[in-house]
């Protein structure tokens, strides 16, 4: 049983901790700065550049697209116009990315347990959540994947709003249509993919249905997690 969370304040009150003892738990971006999942998908720049800056990649597993890191001796060599964020050297590997007028150089420490997705850069820009769940479903092609935290519909509302490297607490909702598309993407491209998304609405995802939280807590009850 797996189960994705999404920063979406619908989860908010949810006991994760309780969820991660009888389910394979993957979260998005900083999350991580109050749980540790079992995976961590990462893919904007910014907060990326936040999770491989701490020390949290060390003890646990982050999931990055498939970017190449670049070696250490390569650094001095190079040179950008505009806005460059680094964090300290660490004379091991680095990163290179962009986001908008920024560039962030971002520095490795060795030992960091990161993985990247394991599919063929197929051009299909998923958020966090959707390449979490689609990274899930590569592992465990078989287990019912639960949606906690997706509060796709409506006004945006992001626990981390309003923090580093997220936008400001009335920002409007501008991931629903990525979301719709994303998880549509998701049901065509895997037969075998079973997904539930956990949320008291009546606005569904096509493919795949609202359930309440007492169906999670059931299920979690009778998982043996392995």
């Amino acid at each position: 049983m797996i189960v994705i969370v999404g920063n979406g304040k619908s989860r908010q009150n949810m006991d994760l901790e309780k969820i991660k003892k009888n389910a394979k738990v993957y979260g998005c971006n900083a999350l991580y700065r109050d749980f540790s999942p079992d995976y961590l998908y990462t893919g904007d720049p910014h907060v990326t550049h936040e999770v491989l800056s701490s020390d949290y990649a060390l003890n646990n597993t982050v999931v990055l697209n498939n970017m190449e890191s670049i070696p250490a001796m390569a650094r001095e060599g190079l040179s950008f116009e505009g806005k460059v964020v680094e964090n300290e050297p660490t004379g091991f590997e680095f990163f290179c990315t962009g986001w908008g007028d920024y560039t962030y150089i971002t520095w490795i420490k060795e030992g960091s347990k990161i993985m990247k997705t394991p599919w063929p850069d197929d051009g299909v820009g998923l958020s966090a959540g959707l390449m979490a769940t689609r990274f899930a479903h590569h592992q465990f092609p078989t287990d019912i994947i639960y949606l906690i935290g997706f509060d796709i519909f409506g006004k945006r509302d992001n626990i981390y709003d309003g923090t580093n490297g997220y936008p400001s607490e009335d920002y409007p909702n501008e991931m629903e249509k990525e979301f719709i598309e994303g998880f549509e993407y998701l049901i065509n491209t895997y037969e075998r993919i079973k997904i539930k998304r956990v949320i008291e609405q009546w606005t569904s995802l096509k493919g795949i249905p609202n359930v309440p939280e007492e169906e999670l807590w059931q299920n979690l009850a009778n998982n043996q997690r392995i």
